[in-house]
């Protein structure tokens, strides 16, 4: 998980955003080996979440700045 973060760095740098994120760009853009098992939700222009699935265990990370946490991404709520 934490080795995919400086590729998620890169693409806000490159595009000013998180927005449009996903798996298949960072596998074009930035390295091939990006593991098709990741999901992002929740990205905007200032923060994302990541999260990937291994061997039956699933983590996230909410960033920019965050911490591999257990299970996937929160849920997004209206307010």
């Amino acid at each position: 998980m934490t080795a995919v973060l400086p590729l998620v760095e890169a693409y806000h740098v490159q595009m000013g955003t998180y927005v449009g994120l996903s798996p298949d760009v960072l596998r074009a853009v930035y390295d091939p080996n990006v593991s098709p098992n990741l999901a992002f939700g929740s990205l905007s222009d200032v923060s994302y979440c990541v999260s990937a699935t291994a061997d039956g265990h699933t983590a996230h990370v909410v960033g920019p700045g965050g911490s591999p946490e257990s299970g996937g991404c929160p849920a997004v709520t209206g307010g």
